[in-house]
C-alpha cells in the first residue's frame, strides 16, 4: 500500500525541515521517501497491508520514484 502526502507549507525552510525529519526516521515496519521543492513537501509511505508481513518495498526501491516526483514538485513549486 502506498500513501502519498503532499503538503504546501509557509516557506522553503519549513519544507526542508520536514525533509530532514523524514530522513532521520528509520522505521522497521514501513518505508518512506521524502522530497521537497520550494514550499512543497511530499512524503511517500509504503507498507504491507497484511498483518505480520514484511513490506514489499524498501527505502531503496522507493528511490525509483524520486525523479518523477521531483519533476512534478518543481513544476508546481513556483505557482500559487
Amino acid at each position: 500500500m502506498f500513501t502519498i502526502f503532499l503538503v504546501g507549507v509557509a516557506d522553503e525552510s519549513a519544507a526542508k525541515t520536514l525533509l530532514e525529519l523524514s530522513k532521520k526516521k528509520n522505521p522497521a515496519d514501513y518505508c518512506m521517501l521524502g522530497l521537497a521543492e520550494g514550499k512543497l513537501f511530499c512524503l511517500v509511505v509504503a507498507r504491507s497491508v497484511v498483518a505480520g508481513k514484511k513490506a514489499f518495498e524498501t527505502s531503496g526501491s522507493l528511490a525509483r520514484f524520486s525523479k518523477g516526483i521531483a519533476g512534478i514538485l518543481s513544476r508546481y513549486a513556483g505557482k500559487g
